[in-house]
């Protein structure tokens, strides 16, 4: 189910495991570059699906009450763009800190 407490967390899950793909080895850009790929399609997908693109409300049907395309598009930029890089930077961060003590 979308946009639910699970679906939020494993979401936020993936990016920080794309953040620890990514700090480990350089091959975990293959793992950013695949879990790209699948969201891309993923979100292809919902792009073409007319049911979803725009949700009418029940009470006024002739207005727009939410874009459901939106919201899957900017969780998926905050949960696996921005939350990794986040973390990777913070990683760094506090490596650089350690390093000039």
């Amino acid at each position: 189910m979308p946009f639910s407490a699970p679906w939020w967390f494993w979401l936020s899950l993936t990016g920080v495991s794309l953040a620890g793909a990514l700090g480990v080895k350089f091959v975990g850009l293959f793992i950013i570059l695949q879990v790209g790929l699948n969201t891309i399609a993923d979100l292809w997908y919902l792009f073409g699906d007319l049911s979803l693109s725009l949700k009418m409300c029940k009470d006024h049907p002739a207005t727009v009450c939410e874009v459901t395309v939106g919201k899957h598009l900017t969780a998926r930029v905050l949960c696996l763009i921005v939350l990794p890089l986040a973390l990777y930077t913070a990683t760094f961060a506090v490596h650089f800190m350690v390093l000039s003590k």
